[in-house]
């Protein structure tokens, strides 16, 4: 019987002014093991981060990742042995779902023949992702955007020189966020625009002071600070230990920090922060992910 391991990254994708117009692939993984099975039996086992969150059963997303593409197929592997090892936080903005989305996908298509190539899969894994360019991200790694309309995805990897940056995952409970607005000003979205042009730039570049100019967004990234807690509080500490700027990813209480030096320093400040506020978080310092998908295939007993 075949067994597939899946490795897929986190992803970024409403951070700074982009406003979910971009993909940004970092290194925090989760790896997917998925086998056939002789019998028409489901069994899924989790470990990890948040391992309980989803039930260990057909609403996983890894199965539904797997059933999405059986119906491509119209046809089906009865049996299934999943193993989840997830280091990728759920629920903050890292897109974890997407990717268990994702290997779902994968597991299934090489478990029937590897009918799509990895060009043809791009956009089926595009279409059935809550997020385009966290779906294309993820399977491409690196920096990408992209155009839905209706069933046409167009993509582009756009360049990218890697650094490292800094992941604060607050468990603020107390966190809430009001809608965007359905209504922004003209003179906000045309500072988004030119923002998103020089974040692009900067991504490039791997310049990150202008990359730190490029991140402020008028429209949404007031809203979300304002309903994290202690936003005010680890933007100050982290700054004044030297780093660049501070902004959100998703519309969560998640914060990503931007720094060019003294990385393990802000990493211990922030952290330290975090605990004097009695408020439980993970900070980590990653690189920017460029290789995307792993995908290893062996024969199982």
């Amino acid at each position: 019987m075949q067994k597939i391991k899946i490795r897929l990254p986190a992803t970024l994708t409403h951070f700074g002014p982009s406003l979910d117009t971009l993909g940004l692939a970092v290194g925090i993984y989760t790896n997917i093991e998925i086998s056939s099975r002789s019998d028409n039996q489901l069994v899924v086992e989790a470990e990890g981060k948040n391992a309980k969150h989803y039930p260990l059963a057909v609403r996983h997303p890894v199965v539904r990742g797997a059933s999405r593409m059986f119906q491509y197929f119209e046809n089906t592997q009865l049996g299934l042995h999943i193993r989840v090892k997830n280091d990728i936080p759920i629920g903050c903005g890292l897109n974890a779902e997407t990717s268990f989305l994702i290997a779902g996908m994968i597991g299934a298509n090489y478990l029937m023949g590897n009918k799509y190539t990895r060009d043809e899969l791009i956009p089926l894994i595009a279409e059935f992702a809550p997020h385009t360019d966290s779906a294309i991200a993820a399977f491409l790694g690196g920096l990408v955007t992209s155009i839905k309309d209706n069933e046409d995805i167009s993509y582009q990897a756009l360049p990218i020189t890697p650094f490292r940056l800094i992941i604060a995952v607050p468990d603020i409970r107390r966190f809430n966020v009001e809608d965007s607005p359905e209504l922004i000003a003209l003179s906000d979205m045309r500072a988004n625009l030119r923002r998103t042009t020089i974040l692009q730039q900067a991504f490039a570049l791997g310049d990150l002071n202008l990359l730190a100019k490029a991140l402020n967004d008028p429209i949404d990234q007031p809203l979300i600070r304002a309903g994290n807690p202690d936003y005010t509080h680890i933007t100050e500490i982290a700054r004044r230990e030297g780093a660049l700027a501070i902004t959100t990813t998703g519309r969560d209480s998640t914060m990503v920090i931007i720094a060019d030096k003294n990385l393990p320093h802000i990493e211990h400040a922030v952290q330290k922060a975090f605990d004097n506020l009695n408020t439980q978080a993970d900070v980590i310092t990653v690189p920017i992910d460029t290789q995307g998908v792993v995908i290893s295939i062996m024969q199982s007993a």
